[in-house]
């Protein structure tokens, strides 16, 4: 999850890895999918400690690059859901961006986490309505 913040830069507020079923390859919760955390789901693709830090680095950056460039278009967007695949050789993929992303995962896992992502939106509309 991308947000915004009071001063209109993006940051990195929870990552929400998506796991589909052992039968299926939808990730949606809705459809039997379940979250977990980056280092869990590393953990459980790619059983990786040694460049753990790396991907995530890339995956930040990634999303980072994402945003910036959206931002470019002249939409105002407080927060944006980015899909992203890893193939097996850790290659990093986008499969999609929301502009109204499910916080569902987020929910379930730590709800203070979920708490922060639900009112940051407030905080960056408020900038910029002047309060």
């Amino acid at each position: 999850m991308m947000q915004k913040d009071r001063k209109m830069q993006w940051f990195e507020s929870g990552i929400e890895c998506r796991v589909a079923k052992s039968d299926s390859f939808l990730t949606n919760i809705s459809r039997g999918g379940y979250a977990l955390s980056l280092d869990e789901a590393l953990d459980k693709a790619f059983n990786c400690s040694s460049d753990r830090e790396d991907i995530k680095k890339k995956i930040h950056d990634l999303c980072i690059d994402t945003c910036v460039r959206l931002d470019k278009t002249g939409h105002h967007f407080a927060e944006l859901g980015i899909d992203i695949a890893i193939d097996e050789n850790k290659k990093l993929y986008i499969i999609e961006v929301n502009v109204f992303p499910s916080f569902k995962g987020f929910k379930m896992m730590n709800r203070d986490t979920y708490l922060s992502i639900r009112y940051t939106p407030i905080l960056y509309a408020s900038y910029l309505a002047g309060f």
